[in-house]
């Protein structure tokens, strides 16, 4: 029951349960203090049947298009800076 909680910081029991993350909270809605934390790890059993796996794979992004990506972002700050056009222009 989060009502009869106490918020630990601010005494208010405003208490919230907040689940929008991987791990569960207990949260005061009132001052934002985390009154616990769910813990989050991976049992011994899964780590059986994990396996390394290069980052390119596991983000779904081909490494070429990250190069070509990083080679245009250089272009358009190295235009910016011969345009003199503010760092806001740049980023």
């Amino acid at each position: 029951m989060a009502e009869s909680r106490r918020c630990t910081d601010c005494g208010s029991t405003n208490v919230v349960d907040d689940c929008h993350y991987a791990q569960d909270q207990v949260v005061c809605a009132d001052c934002g203090c985390i009154l616990t934390e769910g813990v989050l790890t991976t049992t011994l059993q899964e780590e059986k049947f994990q396996q390394a796996v290069r980052f390119s794979e596991s983000s779904g992004q081909d490494e070429s298009i990250s190069r070509t990506k990083l080679k245009g972002i250089i272009r358009v700050r190295n235009l910016c800076k011969v345009l003199r056009l503010p760092q806001s222009f740049a980023d």
